[in-house]
C-alpha cells in the first residue's frame, strides 16, 4: 500500500544523517526573529557545513558589521537549536561566516524563496489546480481507491500533465525542463552520465 509523500519525507528526515538539514530549515524559518527584520532583509543563510553556518550578505559592510555580532547571533541560534533538537552537543553551531560572495538575488526573502528556485535549470512553474480532463485517468477504470492511492494517482496525473508539454532530451527522449536543455543541451541525468566519464 502506498504511503503519503509527506509521511515518507518525515521518516527520511528523522534519520540521524538529516539532522543538519533539519537544523538549517529551522534557522531559515526563524532567521528574521533571531536577527530582526532589518538584518534579515540584508542577509540570507545559505547552508551549514561542519557546524558552521554560512550567511550571504547584501554588501561587504553588512558582512563586516555582522561578524562583530556573530557570537551574540550564535548564542541565540544555539539556544533555538538546543530547544528543538536536544542537547547542545547534538545541535551546536561552532561559528557563523558572513560573506557577500553568494548574494546574487538582493530581493530574496526567506519567506518567499520562489525567485531563487525559478533560476534553477530544472525549475518548472507550479501546475494550475485543475488538470486538463483528457490527461486524467478515467475515474471508472479505477475501483474506488483508498485515500493514499488517490493522493498517489493525483500526483502521478499532475506529473503526466506537466511532462506532456515538455521538450524531449535529444539523448534519452525523456521530457526535460527547458532550462536543462539550455544549460546542458540534454536532461540533467544525461549530463550527469557525461560528467561521470
Amino acid at each position: 500500500m502506498f504511503k503519503p509523500l509527506h509521511h515518507i519525507l518525515d521518516v527520511i528526515e528523522n534519520q540521524p544523517g538529516w539532522l543538519t538539514q533539519q537544523q538549517f530549515r529551522l534557522i531559515l524559518r526563524q532567521w528574521a526573529e533571531v536577527v530582526g527584520e532589518t538584518v534579515a532583509d540584508h542577509t540570507r543563510p545559505t547552508g551549514i557545513d561542519r557546524q558552521v553556518l554560512w550567511v550571504a550578505t547584501s554588501s561587504p559592510v553588512w558582512a563586516q558589521e555582522l561578524s562583530y555580532k556573530r557570537q551574540m547571533i550564535l548564542r541565540k541560534l544555539s539556544h533555538l537549536l538546543t530547544q528543538k533538537f536536544g542537547t547542545p552537543a547534538q545541535s551546536a553551531l561552532t561559528d557563523i561566516k558572513f560573506s557577500p560572495k553568494y548574494w546574487q538575488h538582493p530581493n530574496f526573502s526567506t519567506k518567499n524563496p520562489e525567485p531563487i528556485l525559478a533560476q534553477h535549470p530544472s525549475y518548472l512553474p507550479p501546475l494550475p489546480e485543475s488538470s486538463p480532463p483528457d490527461l486524467l485517468t478515467d475515474s471508472q477504470s479505477v475501483p474506488h481507491p483508498v485515500p493514499e492511492e488517490r493522493l498517489s494517482q493525483s500526483w502521478w496525473q499532475k506529473i503526466q500533465a506537466r511532462s506532456t508539454h515538455l521538450p524531449l532530451c535529444p539523448q534519452c527522449q525523456c521530457p526535460t525542463p527547458p532550462g536543462e536543455l539550455d544549460r546542458w543541451q540534454c536532461c540533467s541525468l544525461c549530463a550527469t552520465k557525461k560528467w561521470a566519464y
